[in-house]
């Protein structure tokens, strides 16, 4: 399994701790994204990282079905606890 990495914004940020959201789409086209992988999201702001940052484990990745070529959808699976 791999940890990958990636940078987002607040707003989606804010989404996923919520629980309002549970998938994300991704560039994938330079990253080789597996189900049981985790991904590291690193809050990014406009002055640099905020600090904040939460860990989910990869459910499902969608590719294709409409989606342009090197972007993907991953599904994230339920959280048992926050990484800040």
């Amino acid at each position: 399994m791999t940890e990958h990495i990636l940078k987002i914004h607040q707003r989606p940020l804010d989404d996923l701790l919520s629980g309002a959201k549970t998938a994300e789409v991704r560039d994938c086209s330079d990253r080789d994204f597996q189900v049981g992988d985790t991904v590291r999201l690193r809050e990014l702001s406009s002055s640099g990282y905020t600090g904040r940052c939460i860990v989910r484990t990869i459910t499902h990745i969608q590719v294709g079905y409409g989606l342009p070529e090197g972007l993907c959808v991953l599904s994230y699976a339920p959280v048992v606890s926050e990484v800040s």
